[in-house]
């Protein structure tokens, strides 16, 4: 009786040339087509492309060819030979899935539980969990537990508003960027903005610009004097990421002015950190960061990496040099043999680094051994540590 009261429930579902609520594909004259269920009436025709997706064709322009598919006519046919059992309802819940009859597929699993109400594949494909001995839809045990429904998952109040707060961030640094990218334009432009949007640069104090003022402060085609006016709003603002960056403008920008400009913030925000951090570059396989480390550290002056100064006096660093153009040697019957060879090498070679020097002279005015690093060893272990202490430390 169930098995023919399902049955009749889905052929009330067939439409007058047979077919299971399948998709219809309407087409539209003068070319295209979309697929989707249909809802005709005298003006339009509705059709539901996705959940919560529908489209309005003029009814005088959309032409429905509804396809029966080989899967549907081959469900009904099952569907009349179904034993009334759970574990046949759930194994025609299975055939549906695979078959694309996805809406039927649950009336078998609903089915499989009203005979056995403990069917758990059943039950877990319906989204059932236990709850101590009983099923509980997991929605109503997520409504229980405190959590709020967000779309298509379930957090806890603090989550969401934590996400909500992050999406707002997010927000508003897409805003900043838009601005102070629209107000550097106008400034540069020289038209009749260029005053006002000069002003709205200056103004800047929101955290939240932070990380876009860092963009266009670490871009290099942005003009010295623009990326200096950066380093002075990074500089007001203040937050630790905005003080990183100055750090780090100080040895790697491009342009000495702004350099130089990031220098004197630091100098004055973040002496130590800024010092620990050149120290470890002294050690850099690039001698433009070494050098530029020691012009850092003279003017900072930190006579806790005096050892580290000492030992970036003289650096080997990596050179690439042209080929000699002629080589010499025998050739195959033994005779004397010119050759040209322009192929590059890679050679080590030691720089002296006279910006180290300038750190250190400048820390000690009385004391100047050139590059001479042995010298500078005997005085700073005679003068600073006593015998046996160990030197080896990072910054």
């Amino acid at each position: 009786m169930i098995r023919k009261l399902l049955l009749c429930g889905i052929l009330t579902a067939i439409s007058s040339h047979g077919s299971v609520c399948a998709d219809e594909k309407v087409g539209i004259k003068g070319g295209g087509s979309v697929v989707g269920k249909t809802n005709p009436n005298e003006k339009f025709v509705e059709v539901n492309i996705a959940p919560g997706i529908r489209v309005a064709l003029d009814s005088n322009k959309a032409e429905i060819a509804k396809e029966e598919r080989p899967e549907e006519a081959e469900y009904i046919a099952r569907l009349e030979k179904l034993a009334e059992t759970a574990d046949a309802h759930w194994e025609m819940y299975q055939w549906c899935k695979q078959n694309s009859l996805t809406s039927y597929a649950y009336q078998h699993a609903w089915r499989a539980i009203e005979i056995n109400p403990d069917h758990q594949q059943a039950r877990m494909a319906l989204d059932f969990q236990r709850d101590g001995k009983g099923w509980i839809l997991r929605d109503d045990l997520m409504l229980r537990s405190g959590r709020i429904k967000d779309g298509a998952q379930w957090r806890i109040p603090e989550e969401l508003e934590r996400n909500k707060a992050e999406q707002a961030r997010t927000e508003q640094v897409t805003r900043w960027k838009r601005d102070i990218k629209a107000w550097k334009t106008d400034f540069y432009s020289g038209g009749p903005r260029a005053g006002r949007s000069k002003a709205k640069l200056d103004a800047i104090q929101d955290p939240v610009a932070v990380g876009p003022l860092i963009e266009q402060l670490k871009d290099g085609d942005n003009p010295p004097e623009f990326r200096i006016l950066v380093v002075g709003l990074l500089s007001r603002i203040g937050t630790p990421n905005a003080i990183q960056a100055l750090i780090e403008a100080s040895v790697e920008d491009s342009s000495s002015k702004v350099r130089e400009a990031a220098l004197d913030v630091v100098k004055q925000k973040a002496p130590e950190e800024a010092a620990s951090q050149y120290a470890r570059l002294l050690s850099h396989e690039s001698n433009t960061q070494v050098q530029r480390a020691g012009n850092a550290l003279a003017v900072l002056q930190d006579k806790r990496y005096t050892w580290h100064l000492i030992q970036a006096l003289v650096t080997e660093h990596k050179r690439e040099v042209k080929g000699s153009g002629q080589t010499y040697g025998q050739d195959s019957a033994g005779g004397f043999a010119i050759g040209g060879s322009n192929k590059p090498k890679v050679v080590m070679e030691p720089v002296n680094n006279a910006p180290v020097l300038t750190a250190l002279t400048a820390m000690y005015p009385d004391v100047n051994y050139r590059f001479d690093e042995s010298r500078w060893k005997v005085w700073y272990l005679e003068n600073f540590h006593p015998e046996g202490t160990d030197l080896r430390r990072d910054p």
